[in-house]
């Protein structure tokens, strides 16, 4: 309902798994849903995590 509030929580929430590199996953993300967010200065990106099949290589 605050929408001042509403963007300083999105920013919050997007900051803090940049700056900590950390992995983020989401449901309503494209596949796989798993990446990480990138800061770009004035906002930020989502990453999408590589996929591929797993290999057995032995």
């Amino acid at each position: 309902m605050d929408s001042t509030q509403a963007l300083a929580r999105r920013q919050k929430i997007f900051a803090d798994p940049a700056h900590a590199k950390l992995r983020v996953a989401g449901a309503h993300m494209p596949f796989p849903g798993i990446g990480h967010v990138r800061d770009e200065g004035s906002g930020y990106a989502w990453v999408p995590g590589e996929f591929g099949p797993i290999r057995n290589d032995r």
